[in-house]
């Protein structure tokens, strides 16, 4: 069968097709319960192709390119099946553990600071250190000393001077009440020089001559400080010769039968009396030691008899010396308040 349609047939149905594109299309009739939902809509009979009241075919949906519309009756295609999820990716490798790291090492807590102290109150004079410590003020010492001496006096009868001085020691024990006043006991042995005949004599002799003294002393400070101090110094005592002589002599008799002979001999006489002034410096190196110089004139009131040296020689007589010495005295602190022993 061959249908033809008219051009104004097939205008109308372009246009109604516009339309019906144009407009939104109705949401589906939901069938009723008791009507089948596959149940098509009538067809009028007697509707001719190309009539603009007949219903329009249904669109060709086998073009994607074109629009499609389904009829209101059909039910709506159903919806394509969601697309599988991707595969999940595969998860990353972990990374190695790290090697455990070395143990720190250990560090010794700070030490604890103390807590201040508290200061303490001041005193009314502040403590001295051990420099300046005082002197200790009643101290029993002791002393050793050397020198040399002069004898004042020319040769005597007889003699002539070979040698004036001397060398000497000495030394002694020392008690101080206070720092002011000292007292003591001492010996010193002081040479009092060699007397000689004149030469081209038929006999001669040298006399070598020593004066020992025992002596009370004592020391005054007119000025005296922590250190040092000046003292005058007085002496009494009791003083002895000795002599050693040697020489030749005349034999008895002829000097041109019996030549000269020679000798030897030494003595000693009675201790008589010494005195003697002096002036010195007492400086302390130590609080317990101290360093003593002193200068003093002697007078020993000797025997010249010969008699009195056993007829050895003939005696010094009368000497005044003087005489200068230097030594070192160690104290101990006897009161107790002092700087130290």
């Amino acid at each position: 069968m061959r249908i033809h349609l008219s051009a104004a047939a097939v205008a109308a149905w372009i246009a109604s097709s516009s339309v019906a594109l144009a407009q939104p299309a109705p949401p589906p009739d939901v069938p009723a319960a008791d009507e089948p939902a596959d149940a098509a809509p009538e067809q009028p009979a007697d509707a001719a192709p190309g009539d603009p009241d007949a219903p329009a075919d249904p669109a060709d949906c086998s073009d994607p390119d074109k629009p499609c519309e389904k009829p209101a009756g059909e039910p709506a295609e159903p919806a394509p099946p969601p697309e599988p999820a991707p595969a999940p990716e595969p998860p990353a490798p972990e990374p190695p553990a790290p090697a455990p790291a070395a143990p720190a090492p250990a560090v010794a807590p700070p030490p604890a600071t103390p807590p201040p102290q508290a200061a303490a109150p001041m005193a009314d004079t502040p403590p001295s250190d051990g420099g300046d410590a005082k002197p200790p003020e009643t101290t029993f010492g002791i002393e050793l000393n050397a020198g040399v001496g002069r004898r004042l006096e020319g040769a005597s009868e007889g003699f002539r001077n070979a040698s004036g001085g001397d060398l000497g020691f000495g030394g002694g024990l020392w008690f101080a009440p206070n720092r002011m006043l000292s007292v003591g006991l001492g010996y010193a042995r002081l040479g009092l020089g060699t007397e000689e005949t004149p030469p081209l004599q038929v006999s001669s002799l040298s006399v070598h001559r020593l004066a020992d003294t025992a002596w009370l002393q004592g020391r005054v400070f007119p000025l005296r400080g922590d250190k040092a101090g000046l003292f005058l110094a007085a002496m009494f005592g009791l003083s002895w010769q000795s002599i050693d002589a040697n020489g030749t002599q005349l034999a008895e008799g002829s000097v041109f039968v019996d030549p000269s002979t020679s000798f030897q001999c030494s003595a000693s006489d009675g201790a008589r009396l010494a005195m003697g002034a002096g002036v010195g410096v007492d400086v302390d190196v130590e609080p317990n030691l101290a360093f003593i110089a002193q200068a003093d004139i002697q007078a020993h009131q000797l025997s010249s008899d010969p008699a009195d040296l056993d007829g050895c020689a003939q005696g010094a007589g009368t000497a005044t010396v003087f005489s200068g010495h230097i030594g070192l005295q160690y104290r101990f602190d006897i009161g107790g308040g002092g700087g130290g022993t």
